[in-house]
């Protein structure tokens, strides 16, 4: 049984990006967003994504209280749920800010009040915008739209778009730091960069590879939820802070 709704299906693909504030000197950019493994919950994500005027970055406290559905709002409640992926991005705004010691109760209140808000100095930004459960995971293969019928399809038809829509908001913004997170999408990151990333570290046996190109800082790092280091993720807010110092 299909669910949702093709339009907003494909104007949310064109469209949406993530949540922040482009302004901001900081842009993380990470592979897709999460979600809960049922279609119904999904389909709440973009039908409050249409109601909030569709736009292609939003506040990301807002509109998952708007969702109103636990595996959102859990996130920016009086006691928060910890995001592994968000926790590592906060710590590398920690350290970048030169805040060496803090707590998991610290990342949390971040995660609740600061994060990918409208007025905050960073966004987070999809390279793929569809959410998903995980990679192995696809639940958009019924709804019908050729493109969408399997996630090899989906990708080979719109990372080249998306690639070229973030390109253009890199030339219109220009952020001083851009943290890709997720080392096996690196040839993804590569073509949007338009060329190679050279090693600069390896921390823990985890890689930091780095470019740099029109004054913008490029660093490739590992998916913060797949257990990196705190010594790894001091290296990564050590580069933005001494680059954002520049």
């Amino acid at each position: 049984m299909q669910i949702f709704d093709n339009d907003i299906l494909t104007k949310f693909i064109e469209k949406f990006f993530g949540y922040g504030n482009y302004k901001g000197p900081i842009w993380f950019i990470g592979m897709e967003p999460g979600a809960p493994r049922d279609k119904k919950k999904i389909k709440r994500f973009f039908d409050v994504w249409k109601d909030r005027g569709e736009p292609e970055i939003d506040d990301v406290k807002k509109s998952h209280l708007d969702i109103g559905i636990k595996h959102y709002t859990e996130l920016f409640n009086y006691n928060p749920k910890y995001q592994r992926t968000w926790g590592g991005l906060i710590k590398i705004l920690f350290y970048a800010d030169g805040e060496n010691h803090f707590s998991t109760e610290d990342i949390k209140k971040y995660q609740s009040s600061k994060l990918g808000q409208t007025n905050s100095d960073h966004c987070l930004i999809e390279l793929l915008p569809l959410p998903s459960p995980g990679t192995k995971i696809w639940p958009y293969s019924k709804t019908g739209i050729k493109e969408l019928k399997d996630r090899k399809v989906y990708k080979s038809t719109y990372l080249p778009l998306r690639i070229e829509l973030i390109k253009e908001r890199i030339k219109k913004y220009k952020p001083k730091v851009i943290v890709f997170y997720s080392l096996s999408y690196i040839k993804h990151w590569q073509n949007l960069l338009g060329k190679d990333f050279m090693l600069y570290k390896k921390i823990d046996n985890q890689k930091i590879m780095r470019a740099e190109e029109n004054s913008i800082l490029y660093l490739v790092i590992a998916q913060p939820s797949q257990g990196v280091s705190n010594k790894y993720l001091a290296k990564v807010g050590e580069l933005v802070k001494q680059h954002l110092e520049k």
